[in-house]
Formats: structure tokens, sequence, C-alpha cells
């Protein structure tokens, strides 16, 4: 599994790769335990955790 880089939004580390169970299928998204920021929902553990890493810090 992918590391999660700190959160975009609150800075803290405390992200996590979170299952969405559908009839058929299971999507991933990451989201953050403090702040709920929450990238789309993908395929896959590692292009969700891709997609969380690729955000850049908030100002």
């Amino acid at each position: 599994m992918a590391e999660l880089k700190p959160c975009p939004f609150c800075g803290d580390d405390n992200a996590v790769i979170q299952a969405h169970h559908t009839g058929r299928s299971t999507r991933y998204s990451v989201v953050c335990r403090t702040c709920y920021a929450m990238t789309n929902v993908y395929e896959a553990e590692d292009l969700a955790a891709e997609a969380w890493n690729r955000r850049k810090l908030h100002d």
C-alpha cells in the first residue's frame, strides 16, 4: 500500500484509504480523519493514494 502524504488542507498525518462497497465492486478514496478532506473515488487503492499525494499543500 502506498504511503500517504499529510493532508493538503489541515496538514495532519491522519489520512486513510477508505473502501466504498457497491453491489458489484469496491472503489477507494482517501479521507483525512481530522478535517474530512477527500479525494474522488477510484477503482484501485493505488490510484486513490496517487491522487491524494499529488495535491499541493493549501496555504
